[in-house]
């Protein structure tokens, strides 16, 4: 995602997701380890995002202009088809399948209040680690 940021499209896809830093993984994996918390499933998420507002957060801290004009769903499935044909002639992989477009197209909301409320974990905020994250990225990619 950020090697896309940094190349300052103009599009982004429709949907969005829920963000966690690792920071925070980390941390409650370390908590729920030490903890006497067994068969649990949790659900971390610090922030629920479009892709076209996370797109935004990144290439702000990039200093380029963000995302202005959302990819349409017919548009991401000729894509697809093009990705298809790409990996047919040369054999490079596909980038684009029929589930990464349908998450692509989805905005799912997630909640992360049961973890919350059993560890009084309160979340990192994202903006702070995108900073950090696009200063290494341009350390990594002069």
């Amino acid at each position: 995602m950020f090697k896309t940021a940094y190349k300052a499209r103009k599009y982004y896809p429709p949907g969005g997701t829920g963000f966690v830093t690792v920071n925070d993984v980390v941390q409650i994996m370390t908590q729920l380890m030490q903890s006497s918390i067994t068969n649990e499933k949790y659900i971390l998420v610090a922030q629920n995002l479009t892709y076209r507002e996370i797109l935004q957060k990144i290439t702000k801290a990039f200093g380029k202009p963000g995302p202005s004009k959302a990819i349409k769903f017919w548009q991401l499935e000729v894509f697809r088809r093009l990705d298809w044909l790409r990996n047919i002639f040369w054999n490079s992989g596909r980038k684009l399948t029929k589930n990464s477009i349908e998450s692509l197209r989805k905005n799912q909301l997630f909640n992360a209040d049961k973890i919350q409320k059993e560890l009084g974990h309160s979340f990192e905020a994202l903006d702070g680690v995108i900073e950090l994250s696009c200063k290494k990225f341009m350390e990594e990619n002069p």
